[in-house]
């Protein structure tokens, strides 16, 4: 408590000016008795004799009562300085005026630096204006007002701060506000974390990839997005609210009613805890799916749910029945192909169709199955080859390739010579030997036919060696080319024949046509035909063109064997032919290069003929026809066609050249510029014939000129109405012009320089302009002279050498005001970087890519890192000490926008405790560009709290126990009171009634009264002080207490455990109190049968326990109730005895009330010590 020094000066001041009245009276009184006569005076001094003693009486009775009033004053002080509550008074202006410890603890000053401090300081700026709100509101409303605040406190926490307030006035009549603060930071940030762990549960929900669902009993109550596109639903109402059943067939695929076995799933589920299983359903759309279900079973807030996730399983099944399908048509194709099958496995067929017994003249599968490959074939085929070695090649072949298709000679069973055509194709199973799938098709006839196909083509080869043409084959199947003597020619091989691989066909083909050629040739293979042109190249070097047809030649299955074709020789008619194309082209590239169309008009008929440009400028389209003047000069704009046809009516009559340009509109409105030019061609008898006209588009020409006119008409401008100045020298340093609007500033006129030397016009320039006239370009700030009286001026230059011009250019923009800003910001950079260094705390800020910008003295101190190691580098990547994963969730929490403070850090190197709160700083877009984080050592704060809390704890216990003293001594007084007064009384009005003669009926009723009054009265006097609760202790005064409650009202069973023989009076007391007030809302309330009392000792605490089987009622709403002394009181009085207090109750299921209260370190040291 702090000695109230200005109220003791007050005091001495009040007496010593009734010192300085009473003298004045005693002088007044002197002079008035010297007046009087001597009886007078004896009357008056007898009356001031009198008047003094009353005097003195009452100047005691003022002690006394200054003396309760000092006392009262100074409990009034302590209850207000150690209140777990903060006050605070306001001036108008919301200056503090008065506050209590609480207060100065909770806004982090000392409470001496807090009065006359402004209290909207320590108040969030963005919470200000709500402040100043409240503060109206008060002002002008007389009910207590109520508001929420953020508190900003010095060492950087921000506190959610609760205050009730109101007004009241002064001696003077002016307002005073009193604020009542109440620290609801952690209710709030409950609040909060709630939240986002709802949103973070949410978020889970609604972002899961699968499918998401809660059921309640049997009915769909939420899902997610997933949920309603795997359904096929617009939006989730249409899933929310139905059955379980949704879209659910009657049937399951397996038979079973889907009702019948969701309902054992259901059962699985409460028995097992989770289920998984495949379900067949539809979409909205009517569409089946296959899902995937797993089912959990969970409990929210008690409620039973299920947990339902579900995943498309519709493409897995689809697959599996397009196998088991596949399989089918595999057996069924097998069986019913036309084509012989076969199965060959380790040289032995295992199975044929009815196709292959046919083919091969069987009668039954006993004459395949079983026999080796090579059965039914003769021992040597026609090639000379054993067939057995041959067949095996083959199928080795078709392991390795995949597949082959080979041909062989067999015999029927009748010995009847057949061709087969087999194709074998490998069907590797896992752990098996692989099976050969053998086609055989009977190509027998496609054999002969070949054969007589040779002896044609014989014949073909006669005919075309007479033409002068040569004759190529290509064989598919070897992929080799034949050549015969003219075609070996034609390719400048001097052979009679050639059998070629592509690359050897492709080697005396123009590199330029290899690819082309090869890609025809491939292309002609699918389509069936070919014709394609190359150049050949002859080791002499000639080059020869040589077209290429031919015609795809297939066997009796349609499937191609060969392309067979001529080679014609065609270098002459081809070379004739490019020299008039290039005769063409060179003229068409002589009128494109000049941009120009070509026109001639036919003066005999008037027909116009313009080529496809000369339709272009003219707006027509490239290949529209002949046309006449008349009607194209209807595109020539009105105001040049007058002038148009002077010029061709010029040009007829004097057969002179003309020359004009003229406007033309096109349909869509574009205007063109079109010049023309022109002469009038004569046939050989001298007579005009045509006139012929050359037409270019120069509109571009134009609108480049009209931009140039006016980028001079722009750079006027801004040379006469911006701050810049234009300067041109030549290579030799003559200034030929000097102008602009930066001249008046320095009070020069345009071009009054022209003429003179640069070097001497601007001495201080001599190295940039030296550097501008070699020929570079040139950046350079220059200061021109100041001027008396006058600032200093800034330019900002720029320069080029303009080598067509040989001149110099220079521009130059007055930047006198951007120069004093940077001065002026960098003095402000300089004041800011002084603070941070002095500053008592630790601060540094880095940007969003985490690149560390301002690092201050004390912050180098706190991590002995200097900042010339850290500015400039990444906070985690590159100092190693920083690079933790909180530090970076952190960091990315402040720049998505939220202010992060962190309490009572530990430094590894420092010793205390530190506050650290990183704050985010938005830029001018109003985004987060850079993080604040400012550290404060908060050791001595702590240790002040601390100290502040425990001398709070010890305040607290000290008012309990003198309430709870206070009240036991008063109870005891009315106690007695009772006992020796009002049961007196009635013990004597019973003693008179027996003595007086009354009729004997009424003498009984009336001493049955008084017993029941001297019964309740005793009672009453037990009730408020139970003798036997000092004297005998706690067990013995419950065991009386639960005696004298009536067994027809309540039934009560009482079960003590051992006690420590001494208790503190305070706790049994408070245990004994608790105990009889749950016993009487048993009975009031509860209307219960039996009541069970617990009381033992665990630990070092007394556990005390009522649990009775009544009606139960609602914990919530007992806590809410306002009235009323019972619970309210249990829980006032636990709560100040550093107890808990534990509620559970269920409507209709009964009570329990259970109690721990904690007996101290003597009571603890003391069960100890028993042997």
């Amino acid at each position: 408590m702090e000695p109230n020094h200005e109220h003791q000066a007050e005091m001495q001041r009040r007496h010593q000016e009734l010192r300085v009245r009473a003298e004045k009276r005693r002088s007044i009184t002197s002079a008035i008795v010297s007046e009087h006569t001597p009886s007078e005076t004896r009357r008056l001094v007898q009356e001031l004799q009198t008047h003094q003693i009353e005097l003195e009486m009452q100047y005691e009775e003022l002690l006394l009562a200054q003396e309760e009033s000092e006392r009262m004053r100074q409990q009034y002080t302590d209850l207000y300085d150690f209140a777990p509550v903060g006050y605070c008074t306001l001036s108008a202006r919301g200056t503090i005026q008065q506050l209590n410890l609480c207060a100065s603890t909770l806004l982090g000053y000392e409470r001496a630096t807090l009065r006359g401090h402004a209290f909207p300081l320590c108040v969030s700026p963005a919470e200000r204006p709500k402040f100043y709100e409240f503060l109206q509101r008060m002002l002008h409303q007389e009910a207590t007002q109520h508001t929420e605040l953020q508190v900003q406190r010095p060492d950087g926490r921000t506190l959610y701060v609760r205050i009730q307030g109101s007004r009241l006035l002064n001696e003077d009549q002016e307002p005073l506000f009193r604020l009542a603060l109440f620290d609801d930071t952690e209710r709030h940030n409950a609040i909060q974390q709630v939240s986002a762990s709802e949103a973070r549960f949410r978020k889970l929900f609604e972002k899961s990839r699968d499918a998401v669902c809660l059921v309640k009993g049997s009915t769909y109550i939420d899902c997610n997005e997933a949920a309603v596109r795997l359904l096929g639903a617009e939006h989730k109402n249409q899933i929310v609210g139905q059955p379980i059943g949704l879209l659910t067939p009657e049937y399951q695929p397996n038979g079973q009613r889907s009702a019948e076995l969701q309902q054992n799933i259901l059962t699985q589920l409460q028995w097992q805890g989770s289920y998984r299983g495949a379900w067949l359903r539809h979409r909205f759309s009517g569409e089946p799916i296959w899902l995937e279900v797993v089912l959990t079973r969970i409990e929210l807030d008690g409620e039973p749910l299920i947990h339902v996730v579900w995943r498309d399983e519709t493409q897995r099944k689809k697959a599996e029945q397009d196998l088991a399908a596949s399989e089918a048509r595999f057996r069924t194709l097998f069986e019913r192909s036309n084509d012989g099958m076969l199965l060959l496995q380790s040289g032995r067929y295992i199975d044929c169709n009815e196709a292959a017994l046919r083919l091969i003249g069987a009668t039954s599968r006993e004459q395949i199955v079983g026999q080796v490959a090579s059965a039914f074939t003769p021992e040597v085929q026609p090639n000379g080859r054993r067939t057995a070695e041959w067949f095996a090649e083959n199928v080795a072949r078709a392991m390795q390739e995949g597949s082959l298709r080979c041909e062989a000679q067999m015999f029927k069973p009748t010995d009847e010579e057949i061709w087969i055509e087999a194709v074998l194709t490998p069907v590797r199973i896992p752990e098996q030997e692989p099976i050969i799938h053998v086609v055989w098709r009977d190509v027998t006839e496609r054999r002969r036919n070949e054969q007589r196909l040779q002896e044609g083509e014989q014949r073909l080869k006669t005919a075309v060696r007479a033409a002068n043409m040569g004759i190529g084959t290509w064989d598919f199947a070897t992929e080799r080319f034949h050549l015969d003597e003219r075609g070996c020619q034609m390719f400048g091989w001097p052979l009679p024949s050639a059998d070629l691989t592509l690359a050897e066909l492709m080697q005396p083909v123009h590199p330029d046509d290899v690819e082309r050629a090869t890609a025809e040739l491939l292309k002609a293979a699918e389509i069936g035909s070919l014709d394609v042109q190359v150049r050949v190249v002859h080791p002499s070097g000639e080059v020869r063109y040589v077209v290429a047809t031919g015609q795809v030649i297939r066997n009796l299955h349609g499937t191609p064997e060969r392309m067979s074709g001529v080679l014609r020789d065609i270098t002459e008619r081809y070379l004739a032919n490019l020299r008039l194309r290039e005769s063409e082209e060179r003229l068409q590239l002589a009128l494109k290069a000049s941009h120009a169309g070509l026109c001639h008009l036919e003066l005999a008929t008037g027909v116009l003929h313009l080529d496809e440009q000369a339709n272009r400028i003219y707006g027509r389209p490239a290949d529209a026809g002949p046309t006449t003047w008349e009607d194209l000069s209807q595109r020539v704009h009105p105001d040049d066609l007058a002038r148009v046809n002077a010029a061709k009516q010029h040009s007829t009559e004097t057969q002179e050249p003309f020359s004009e340009e003229h406007r033309v509109v096109w349909p869509d409105g574009a205007l063109r510029y079109v010049e023309t030019s022109g002469n009038v061609q004569l046939d050989g008898q001298g007579r005009q014939v045509r006139l012929i006209g050359l037409l270019r588009d120069v509109t571009t020409r134009r609108e480049t000129q009209q931009q140039l006119n006016f980028k001079n008409r722009l750079l006027e401008h801004i040379l006469h109405n911006m701050p810049v100045v234009l300067t041109r020298i030549t290579a030799d340093g003559e200034l030929l012009e000097v102008a602009g609007a930066g001249l008046r500033r320095l009070g020069v006129a345009d071009n009054v320089l022209n003429g003179r030397n640069v070097y001497e016009a601007y001495p201080k320039l001599t190295n940039s302009v030296n550097k501008l006239l070699s020929g570079n370009e040139v950046r350079f700030l220059g200061m021109p002279p100041r001027r008396e009286g006058q600032e200093q001026i800034y330019f900002q230059n720029y320069g080029f050498f303009d080598r067509e011009q040989n001149a110099g250019v220079l521009f130059a923009i007055d930047v006198t005001d951007t120069q004093q800003a940077n001065v002026q910001l960098k003095a402000e950079r300089d004041f800011v970087k002084s603070l941070l260094d002095h500053s008592g705390d630790a601060i540094m800020v880095f940007d969003r890519n985490f690149y560390i910008t301002e690092w201050n003295q004390r912050a180098a101190e706190l991590t002995q890192i200097p900042a010339e190691d850290v500015l400039g580098k990444r906070i985690f990547s590159d100092i190693p000490a920083f690079d933790r994963l909180e530090f970076r969730r952190i960091a990315e929490r402040v720049l998505a926008g939220t202010t992060v403070t962190e309490y009572n850090i530990p430094f590894k190197r420092r010793h205390g405790a530190y506050d650290a709160t990183f704050v985010p700083l938005a830029d001018a877009e109003d985004r987060v560009a850079n993080v604040l984080g400012v550290v404060r050592d908060v050791t001595e704060r702590n240790r002040l709290m601390e100290e502040a809390t425990r001398l709070r704890l010890q305040r607290e216990k000290e008012v309990l126990s003198a309430i709870m003293h206070t009240q036991e001594d008063e109870r005891k007084r009315i106690a007695e009171a009772l006992h020796n007064g009002v049961g007196q009384l009635l013990y004597a009005s019973k003693l008179h009634l027996d003595s007086t003669p009354v009729d004997e009926t009424h003498r009984t009723a009336a001493i049955g009264l008084l017993n029941e009054a001297i019964k309740a009265t005793r009672t009453i006097s037990f009730e408020l002080t139970p003798n036997v609760l000092e004297d005998f202790g706690l067990k013995s005064a419950l065991e009386e207490l639960c005696k004298r409650i009536p067994k027809h009202n309540l039934h009560v069973h009482l079960s003590v455990g051992e006690l420590p023989p001494a208790m503190p009076r305070l706790v049994e007391t408070a245990a004994y109190r608790i105990a009889q007030e749950l016993l009487n809302n048993v009975i009031k309330h509860a209307h219960a049968r039996e009541a069970f009392v617990y009381v033992e000792l665990q630990g070092n605490k007394l556990h005390l326990s009522v649990e009775d089987d009544g009606c139960g009622f609602d914990v919530e709403k007992a806590r809410e109730k306002r009235g009323g002394i019972g619970l309210s009181g249990i829980r006032n009085r636990v709560g100040l005895l550093g107890g808990e207090l534990t509620i559970r109750s269920r409507q209709g299921l009964g009570t329990t009330i259970t109690v721990e209260l904690p007996l101290g370190e003597e009571v603890k040291k003391r069960k100890n010590s028993k042997p």
